[in-house]
């Protein structure tokens, strides 16, 4: 039956766990990764996580060892020398080979193995280079390397590998010639054993099928010169580069029976430590095509001549390769890796595995909202039918019940929330990115222009996603890890009834009517009053509570008139530092002083108003003087004066980083570009508002929030063990300037117009909250909440809301414009 509500389906198992394993997989995953706690860790396709036992014995080893170079020849030197040979060997092992028939050269990842095979590779004078569109990035940047030795460089897809002769028709992989010989039609080859994007196995049939002639691939002209490809000239002499990263994490690869020329591979994507090592493993028949490398390192030389012209190559290959010293500490740790996973078996990690990924998959297809419509769009080619074509990685993207996407940020932030690591984006795959979300040349143009770039934030764009999710399963994966993710989605993405009017409205810009019928019913007719004043003169620091304050034309009189920026200018907020937030200012009108307060240091005194000097601009911010600069506030450029030598020291001093303080540059005017009609959608943002003068505030003049609101909210959070917090959340988490009391929860919603006490306000946008709201603002440690329980009924169409922007209305008056605490609040809703 369809999935309905928030519960998580229910799914049985097949091949899970390790039987012969004391304890099973709970225990390992207690006794060898009990740092995880409750996190859910399902990014093993990113890197997978090393043992406690793996890090313990590396400890150990470099604790009682000695080990030196193992290009000298004294005692620790020989020692390293001796553990690399045995490293090479037991890489070699696990993948059923010998030195005898196989080399490791060692790298510094797949990505280094992928390149350095490139280059050398002895390309023959009618040789192309080919790799599959549902490549890595590292093979297709490949194709650079090809192109500056004038190598033609083509795509292929799946549909391209064609079959040429009946099987043994053609011997060995170069037309009779000897087996490792280059010939005029020496080309290069790479596809990936297993998609990182999917997890979808490619046939390693095609490596004996090219290399021996039974099939060749269709060329089509993309880079280079294009070379036509037909019977009159035969097939090429095919050689392989097979990137095994994503697949030998999880799944036995026997090269005695895959005949790659060149493998390439990462050890943290096996076993997770080491970090910045791989292999390139090359078939010894091959080795001599890697003859055109020209750079050389360290030991990579037998002799050479530094005055002439001179050089004479090392016999071996992996030496030819290694340009200078290898890691050699690092390749001592791959014994305890190997070990790890020999302990289980690479045909049990591949069952355990691959029984997660389809009990998941089965899962995700079964999430279906109210109205039945699927909640998920699995991009996968094999349904999950068996371990031989798939592999335990999955990409997805989320629906709403009306059909729209749900952005792979906004599920990316919310799973942070619940402890959920997962990857969101296009997996530095852009070509399975671009087939599987039917993303063209044209709509990739412009999705780049409309601001997309690899690593951003930018997920839908002219309503369709241009990344999606992904998560992948380690040999320490739980169904546990299964169900948390299901649940996670269950209750955060599937509707289980249409959305509240109230809140469509509010996410449109339309007129609303506070109808909700989850919202906690308050008192007929309340009173509603000034419950706060908050100032706050220094942008994301702490608040000033006053009773009664004034308001310029810029909103409350020295509110975010100061802020803290990094060595480079732009703006530092809690999102970056949490601590800002222990830093107390207060204002003294009387001495006309600005007093910056913090447990850890000595009260620190600023003049309040600003000086009447001639400020030069200076972009260097060495000196004492009170010089102007360019500083970043959101997408704005604002001239700021800084504060000097000494906030600089004292503020950095506070936080733990170097930073400055600078205060709004009066000569320089800000205007608000949020407005009523720019929060209708296409937009929150509009052209400039001369009427509109802005501090150093992101969006407005003033923040409103409700005390109400915040007790719905307290009433819905979910605070537990690490949380940092119990109930109730404090609404000075949302840094409103004016908190309001009385009246229905999140009333607000539906006003226009706000009177407080004689003064009167327009609200122009409803405030989108981000993670900063999770700081708490008294010990600056960062909690779940209130977010979590925020994107529960508080989010549309990716954002979540809270409380409301406001503009100031000034009265044609001499007298200035004052507010107070207790001032009565009246509203209109039109």
């Amino acid at each position: 039956p369809a999935q309905r509500g928030n519960g998580p389906p229910k799914m049985t198992l097949e091949g899970y766990g390790y039987p012969g394993l004391d304890g099973g997989v709970d225990k390992l995953r207690t006794d060898e990764f009990g740092r995880l706690g409750d996190a859910v860790y399902l990014d093993h396709a990113g890197a997978t996580l090393y043992s406690e036992t793996q890090a313990r014995q590396q400890a150990d080893t470099l604790l009682h060892s000695v080990y030196g170079n193992p290009h000298s020849g004294n005692p620790s030197s020989e020692a390293s020398a001796h553990a690399v040979a045995a490293a090479r060997e037991r890489v070699l092992r696990h993948f059923n080979v010998t030195p005898e028939t196989h080399t490791v050269v060692f790298t510094s990842g797949a990505t280094a193995s992928l390149k350095i095979a490139a280059e050398s590779y002895a390309f023959g004078s009618k040789g192309v280079f080919a790799y599959l569109r549902e490549s890595h990035t590292s093979v297709v940047g490949l194709r650079g390397v090809a192109q500056s030795r004038l190598v033609p460089a083509h795509c292929f897809t799946e549909n391209d590998i064609v079959t040429t002769r009946r099987p043994g028709s053609r011997k060995g992989p170069a037309h009779g010639a000897t087996a490792g010989a280059s010939t005029p039609e020496a080309s290069l080859a790479v596809f990936p054993a297993q998609s990182n994007f999917c997890g979808h196995k490619y046939p390693l049939s095609w490596v004996s099928a090219l290399r021996d002639g039974e099939a060749d691939i269709t060329l089509r002209p993309f880079v280079g010169r294009p070379v036509a490809c037909d019977e009159e000239s035969g097939p090429r002499q095919w050689r392989i580069l097979l990137d095994a990263a994503a697949l030998v994490s999880t799944s036995p690869l026997d090269l005695a029976a895959v005949a790659a020329d060149f493998v390439a591979l990462s050890f943290y994507k096996m076993f997770g430590l080491p970090t910045g090592l791989g292999a390139l493993i090359v078939r010894n028949e091959s080795a001599q095509l890697l003859n055109a490398k020209s750079y050389f390192g360290g030991g990579s030389l037998d002799a050479y001549s530094a005055t002439m012209l001179y050089t004479k190559v090392r016999d071996s290959v992996s030496a030819r390769l290694e340009d200078g010293t290898v890691a050699f500490l690092d390749i001592i740790a791959l014994q305890n890796g190997f070990d790890a996973l020999d302990k289980l078996g690479m045909i049990p990690i591949q069952k355990h595995t691959f029984s997660l990924g389809k009990y998941t998959a089965d899962g995700l297809q079964k999430l279906r909202h109210h109205d039945g419509s699927p909640a998920v769009e699995l991009y996968c080619d094999t349904d999950f039918r068996s371990a031989d074509v798939q592999g335990p990685i999955i990409a997805f993207n989320l629906r709403r019940a009306d059909g729209s996407w749900v952005g792979f940020a906004e599920v990316e932030r919310l799973a942070s929330l619940r402890g959920v690591h997962l990857r969101t984006g296009c997996f530095c795959n852009a070509g399975a990115c671009q087939r599987y979300l039917d993303i063209d040349q044209p709509q990739l143009e412009r999705i780049v222009k409309a601001g997309y770039t690899c690593g951003s934030t930018t997920d839908v764009v002219d309503g369709r996603p241009v990344g999606c999710i992904r998560i992948s399963f380690g040999y320490m994966s739980t169904v546990s890890d299964a169900d948390a993710l299901l649940a996670f989605l269950a209750g955060s993405f599937v509707e289980s009834a249409p959305p509240a009017a109230s809140l469509v409205a509010l996410a449109t810009g339309g007129s609303v009517v506070a109808t909700d019928s989850h919202i906690s019913p308050a008192p007929s007719k309340p009173v509603v009053a000034l419950e706060k004043i908050c100032v706050f003169p220094v942008k994301s620091c702490g608040a000033f509570e006053v009773d009664s304050w004034e308001i310029d034309e810029q909103g409350l009189k020295f509110d975010r008139t100061w802020m803290v920026i990094s060595v480079h200018g732009s703006c530092i907020s809690q999102k970056q530092n949490a601590k800002l937030c222990l830093v107390h200012p207060s204002i003294d009108l009387e001495s006309r002083t600005l007093t910056l307060r913090a447990d850890s240091a000595d009260p620190f005194v600023l003049p309040l108003d600003h000086a009447s000097t001639n400020a030069t601009l200076d972009t260097e911010n060495g000196s004492d003087k009170k010089s102007a600069r360019l500083v970043r506030v959101c997408s704005d450029n604002v001239l700021g004066d800084d504060c000097g030598d000494a906030a600089a020291q004292w503020i950095s001093a506070v936080v733990g980083v170097t930073c400055r303080l600078v205060r709004q540059n009066p000569e320089m005017r800000r205007e608000c570009r949020l407005t009523r009609a720019a929060s209708r959608p296409g937009g929150r943002v509009g052209p400039a508002d001369p009427t509109q003068a802005l501090s150093l505030a992101n969006e407005s003049q003033f923040l409103l929030v409700s005390q109400s609101s915040m007790d719905e909210v307290n009433a819905r959070a979910e605070p537990g063990p690490g949380d940092g917090i119990a109930n109730p959340v404090s609404v000075d988490r949302f840094r409103g300037n004016l908190v309001i009391r009385g009246g229905t929860a999140f009333a607000e919603d539906s006003w226009c117009r706000v009177q407080i006490g004689s003064q009167v306000f327009e609200i122009t946008a409803p405030c989108q909250r981000c993670q900063m709201v999770c700081v708490n603002q008294q010990t600056a440690e960062r909690t779940k909440e209130p977010l979590l329980a925020l994107s529960k009924f508080r989010r549309h169409h990716g954002a979540t809301f809270f409380g409301q922007h406001l503009r100031h209305i000034p009265a044609d008056s001499t007298q200035p414009h004052t507010i107070s605490v207790h001032d009565p609040v009246t509203h209109t809703t039109e």
